[in-house]
């Protein structure tokens, strides 16, 4: 548990908010837990038999540059990374897609 708050807290920003409005302070702490359970979700889905740090897979799985292409009706979708396991990625994500 002290490692789930711990990535709340210290990466996703849980901690860095104050207002003297309660209901805007809930509704914050609200959307950024639900922003942390998507994101296990899909780390989780991604890579199963592995559980993974969101300072470890957040580089890893969202930092790529994008080109959308269109051609005889297909659109493809072109990712790049600069990543050292850009390779580890790619597998990962592609077996996501088809899933």
């Amino acid at each position: 548990m002290e490692n789930a708050y711990d990535e709340l807290k210290n990466q996703l920003g849980w901690g860095g908010f104050t207002t003297r409005d309660l209901l805007r302070c809930q509704v914050t702490a609200r959307i950024v837990a639900q922003v942390y359970n998507w994101w296990n979700l899909f780390v989780r889905c991604a890579e199963p038999r592995r559980a993974r740090e969101a300072i470890s897979s957040r580089p890893l799985l969202l930092f790529f540059v994008g080109r959308l292409a269109q051609s005889g009706g297909q659109t493809t979708l072109h990712l790049t990374s600069s990543h050292a396991q850009a390779a580890q990625a790619q597998t990962l994500l592609t077996q996501l897609s088809l899933f």
